[in-house]
């Protein structure tokens, strides 16, 4: 008799080998649409994605976020980050080992949180260990002392991520990061039902399309200003710091980027995309 360990790991395997099988059969589609996103770098030098580099994160966000403040200034250099595992690969990490920010760090994982916990040591970020739901995340924000106008906001939870956002209503960083699920393209209005005890299996069921996540942004405040070259983040600023330093402000259909999410750590060699900035070790 299979235990449901054993269970859930084979499910967790089948599921990754269909996911990679869906985007291998999904390479010409991405191939075209890498051609669009290329032309769009070179007609709009706005574009937050002719600014990427990867210092510690995943998808070459630290550059984008690097933009985003040059543009719009800095204030609390305060940043929270959610779902952050052992903090090695983070959007914030570069942020307070680098460039000297404070913040809050939380994973749900005991283990990853205690790995990060030691990682944090030397420099100013807190790290909370907790599962985050709609209901405990102000909570968790009001014990720890976040300011209400934090200066960024990284939300990747893989799952309840629209809901969690949705329910900070007492807080408004000034920047958002989130990811969303590429696989429902525009005109798609979808977001996964809530469920507080959801865990990502690694299927297509999980946050929210772009879309939704857009009109959530508009609800609070917020406008769409770009997304990674891997399609997997958005960036969001808020309304009253635009002051027109963006392009092509809140257009979900330009900003759209198809997920590479399997290819990420290949993609820009096997296609000629330039990582420009810095690129550090662990």
């Amino acid at each position: 008799m299979i235990s449901p360990v054993s269970r859930a790991a084979w499910l967790r395997r089948r599921e990754l080998l269909f996911r990679r099988f869906r985007q291998t059969m999904a390479i010409p589609a991405m191939l075209t649409s890498y051609r669009r996103e290329l032309r769009q770098l070179t007609e709009d030098r706005l574009n937050l994605r002719n600014f990427e580099w990867r210092g510690f994160s995943q998808n070459c966000e630290d550059g984008i976020i690097a933009e985003i403040f040059c543009r719009i200034g800095t204030k609390s250099r305060y940043c929270v980050e959610f779902g952050i595992e052992s903090g090695i690969e983070t959007c914030t990490r570069w942020l307070i080992e680098r460039e000297g920010w404070s913040g809050l760090w939380i994973e749900g994982s005991p283990r990853d949180a205690a790995a990060a916990r030691q990682r944090a040591l030397k420099f100013g970020v807190a790290v909370k260990q907790e599962f985050i739901t709609a209901e405990n995340i102000q909570q968790i924000f009001r014990t720890v002392g976040v300011p209400v106008d934090l200066d960024l906001l990284v939300i990747d939870i893989d799952g309840n991520d629209y809901w969690v956002w949705q329910a900070l209503r007492d807080y408004a960083p000034r920047v958002v990061v989130i990811e969303y699920n590429g696989s429902f393209k525009p005109p798609a209005d979808w977001v996964m039902p809530y469920r507080p005890d959801h865990t990502w299996n690694l299927s297509d069921h999980y946050g929210a399309s772009l879309v939704a996540l857009t009109r959530l942004a508009h609800e609070k405040g917020y406008s769409l200003v770009g997304c990674d070259s891997c399609g997997v983040n958005a960036f969001f600023v808020r309304r009253d710091e635009l002051a027109g330093k963006f392009s092509h402000v809140g257009d979900v259909s330009r900003h759209y980027i198809r997920p590479k999410a399997l290819f990420f750590s290949h993609w820009r060699r096997l296609f000629g995309h330039v990582v420009r900035g810095p690129a550090v070790g662990e």
